[in-house]
């Protein structure tokens, strides 16, 4: 059955045909942590007729615009802390659309009110919270498996919400205000000696250039993936290559549901250009052959290459990698060599021993 998406869908929702229907989708917001979409829909009675196709078109229409009239009104009061906190990322929201804060902080914000806020506190009524209430929600929290620093962000997000209900005179006190975030000590990671980077880098595999370049340069993980080849040149002296884009995927805005890969600017929000050690320069050198040889066969056997932005790594069909693959895949890797766990951050953490163990001052 084919289906006419249409445009993306908007603040005011979105017309599309599907078969012998037009349906009609419209997202409401957030609603109990929860993004939510209302959908409705028009059978066409003939359609083979121009005109009944039509009709069903402008049916579907009007019915949208009846939904939009009735979630036109905001809530301007909350009685549960799932309410107050729906209100808080409306705002959020809204300062998105106006170019004020990132796309980045509001699904942070959502995630953590989603999983971990909203089961433990979300129907609780705001009036009878109290901060030990806060307290034993955090220690259920620990007995759930949850990190501490999972714990510590999503007690700095209840509090940041709060603080704007009461600025808002949604509530009267912020009973998370008073409590201590867990230490977080010991869980920031580690920096791997120099043996275990060695055997990690020396060790074949499919991300074994990305744990190069991550490490020699001391890059984030997204800074890696969104490495084009047009960002350097090893043949020119000195070797350098331009950090400017970080590749990530995230709505395009807080109406838009679904999600898209985009390369935006490095988390410190400036480009920089940092020096290319001999070996990393020469698994970039590999890893280009690599990628040459992958879309050779993939488009060998018919496909259509997926990289709009000629990125140095990428999936067997040229579509981005995910971060979490990366993770995962190391994960199995330090296993394997039976070294401890490590982290595609920690790579970049470790980066200092390896470099000057070669000789070579770390980047700016």
């Amino acid at each position: 059955m084919a289906i006419d998406r249409g445009r993306g869908m908007g603040r005011d929702g979105s017309v599309y045909r599907d078969g012998n229907r037009w349906r009609a989708a419209l997202d409401v917001g957030i609603q109990g942590g929860k993004r939510v979409r209302r959908k409705i829909g028009v059978t066409i009675p003939n359609p083979d007729d121009e005109g009944s196709v039509e009709a069903a078109r402008v049916e579907c229409e009007r019915r949208l615009a009846q939904l939009r009239a009735d979630y036109a009104a905001p809530a301007t009061s909350a009685t549960t802390v799932g309410q107050a906190l729906a209100l808080w990322l409306d705002e959020v929201a809204q300062r998105v659309r106006d170019g004020e804060r990132e796309i980045s902080t509001l699904e942070n914000y959502e995630r953590l009110v989603r999983r971990l806020i909203m089961p433990g506190l979300g129907r609780r009524p705001l009036s009878a919270v109290m901060p030990m209430d806060v307290v034993a929600w955090d220690r259920q929290l620990a007995r759930s498996g949850v990190s501490k620093s999972q714990r510590a962000k999503a007690l700095q997000a209840l509090k940041t919400g709060l603080r704007w209900c009461q600025r808002m005179g949604i509530v009267d006190l912020n009973p998370a205000e008073p409590v201590d975030p867990p230490s977080t000590a010991g869980e920031s990671g580690r920096a791997a000696s120099l043996a275990e980077i060695k055997q990690l880098l020396e060790t074949p595999g499919r991300y074994r250039h990305l744990y190069t370049v991550l490490t020699g340069l001391c890059l984030r993980i997204g800074e890696g993936l969104g490495i084009a080849v047009s960002d350097y040149d090893l043949d020119s002296t000195p070797r350098t290559i331009l950090i400017g884009a970080q590749l990530v995927r995230e709505r395009p805005s807080p109406d838009v549901v679904e999600k898209a890969w985009v390369r935006k600017l490095p988390k410190d929000k400036e480009a920089r250009r940092i020096p290319v050690p001999g070996f990393v320069a020469d698994a970039v050198r590999e890893q280009e052959f690599i990628q040459a040889a992958m879309r050779s066969q993939h488009e060998a056997l018919g496909g259509t290459w997926q990289d709009p932005w000629g990125l140095l790594f990428t999936g067997p069909d040229g579509s981005p990698l995910h971060a979490t693959s990366v993770n995962r895949s190391l994960k199995r890797t330090c296993k394997d060599l039976g070294i401890g766990h490590l982290s595609p951050h920690d790579l970049r953490r470790s980066g200092n021993s390896l470099l000057t163990s070669r000789g070579v001052g770390a980047p700016p």
